[in-house]
């Protein structure tokens, strides 16, 4: 895996801090998370806790939060209509909706893998012709659609990881 820019790394950021925004302004429980994590510290501070004592605060907090997040996420797809859901799952099977758009019928998702599980089984369950509109639908490596700039965001970042973008 290539090194990530300085540029990139800024716009990786700013994602998640927007990420953490919308969190924040969406879900009661990440507010009251927010406001747990702004108490604990206020009295860290206040009883000048050593190094080893903010690590453990810190990595429990960051699980709190990222636990937060992926419950609020599973929540929201479990709340979606089928057309929210397609939306939502959009790139994650590149130009092929109708795999989402199936997976809905199979919801709530107690996890990330069961939703992982509904989608694979989705594609394990279509058409041999689905099969291969889905990989006929995926762009050559290094490919026309690259050179031409017309590569998703998700493409753009899997052959910039492999280090097909330098070709």
């Amino acid at each position: 895996m290539g090194k990530m820019s300085l540029q990139a790394r800024l716009k990786s950021v700013a994602h998640a801090w927007s990420g953490l925004r919308e969190l924040v302004a969406t879900e009661a429980n990440a507010r009251i998370h927010l406001a747990a994590s702004l108490a604990v510290l206020a009295l860290g501070l206040m009883l000048g806790l050593e190094t080893w004592e903010w690590v453990a605060i810190i990595l429990a907090a960051t699980l709190v939060w990222m636990a937060e997040a992926l419950n609020s996420a599973l929540e929201r797809l479990a709340a979606a209509s089928q057309a929210d859901f397609t939306r939502l799952l959009d790139g994650t099977y590149e130009h092929s909706p109708w795999i989402a758009a199936r997976a809905w019928a199979q919801k709530p998702f107690v996890s990330l893998a069961a939703l992982k599980r509904a989608l694979a089984q989705v594609v394990r369950e279509a058409t041999r012709d689905e099969q291969l509109a889905l990989i006929r639908a995926h762009p050559e490596l290094a490919g026309k659609a690259m050179v031409a700039g017309t590569l998703t965001a998700e493409s753009t970042r899997e052959q910039g990881k492999a280090g097909l973008t330098h070709c």
